[in-house]
């Protein structure tokens, strides 16, 4: 594959370090035309690669006006023989830039590989989705979605909910992709919450899922002891229901993914088992925003504090 960044990073020793500020290509002297001088003239800013005749264009020059440009569109598809490999080296740094990729090279296959890069990969279908075009719908397959989305809630979420997609493109969004992106992001969460999906994070749980010491933000907000072990029924609750500084009344820990995070491990339990341990108001209080009426309304006779919370959040007192 094309390295642009390598390629215009690696030190020549002949590369000028300093070119006049010629305005054109024409006024450069015969003798300061070579590669090297001209793209010291690039690199110094006053050169531009539509002012040097194409039959003197190199990769090197090309890959360089990437980069001062932020930009594939002075580079057709015609020019150069490695304008794929320009453009997926390009695609790394700047997943944006997808939109700019000539129609000849935007193939299901050009995609699939821009999607599988392991940093910016989910990126370039994000930007693909929320600039919805018609000219992307050969581009875009279901190995694609399920490559890029399985690695990001928050775009699998975008797509739902935001996007503006033709139906043929949401007929690809599935519940696989939501469980493969749910290992070790759990600052992504709230993603999950959007989508109406909790409920796959309680069904990965049940088959075995918990985080590993790749998720900073389990390991870093979640206490020590979870790290290496479940928690109990009560001690989950305990924390769904506590807030940063340790008191149990839910009002700071309420938003964060961790929050999420400990329901969904809660609702991995009969809600008999739940319900029996909600004896405070904010144990309470969970158990009512966690579950809905119709799942509390057979238990309420028994829970009179549960049945006596609804009862004011429905008169919004």
């Amino acid at each position: 594959m094309f390295d642009i960044f390598k390629t215009i990073n690696r030190p020549d020793k002949s590369m000028p370090e300093v070119m006049q500020p010629y305005q054109s290509f024409e006024e450069i002297p015969e003798n300061l035309r070579s590669d090297e001088h001209l793209m010291a003239w690039l690199r110094s800013g006053y050169g531009k690669l539509g002012l040097i005749p194409l039959v003197r264009v190199t990769d090197d020059m090309r890959a360089l006006s990437i980069r001062n440009t932020g930009s594939l569109r002075p580079i057709c598809f015609n020019d150069t023989p490695n304008y794929q490999a320009l453009a997926l080296s390009t695609l790394e740094q700047w997943p944006s830039l997808i939109l700019q990729v000539d129609q000849e090279t935007l193939t299901e296959e050009f995609v699939f590989k821009a999607v599988s890069v392991e940093q910016t990969g989910p990126q370039v279908l994000n930007f693909m989705l929320e600039h919805w075009d018609d000219r992307f719908l050969d581009a875009v397959s279901q190995r694609v979605m399920d490559c890029a989305l399985s690695r990001s809630l928050a775009i699998a979420a975008k797509a739902r909910t935001t996007f503006k997609l033709p139906q043929s493109i949401r007929d690809m969004l599935t519940d696989d992709q939501v469980r493969l992106a749910l290992a070790d992001r759990t600052y992504e969460l709230s993603y999950l919450q959007e989508m109406g999906k909790c409920h796959i994070l309680s069904q990965a749980m049940i088959a075995g899922y918990w985080p590993g010491r790749e998720d900073s933000i389990f390991f870093n907000n979640a206490p020590p002891q979870f790290q290496t072990r479940k928690p109990s029924l009560f001690e989950a609750i305990h924390e769904r229901t506590r807030d940063k500084n340790g008191y149990s009344n839910g009002l700071e820990f309420k938003s964060t993914p961790l929050r999420i995070f400990f329901e969904a491990y809660i609702l991995t339990f009969p809600i008999e088992e739940v319900l029996a341990h909600c004896k405070t108001q904010a144990h309470s209080r969970m158990a009512g925003e966690i579950y809905t009426q119709a799942e509390l309304k057979p238990h309420l006779r028994y829970y009179p504090l549960i049945k006596g919370l609804l009862l004011e959040d429905s008169l919004g007192l």
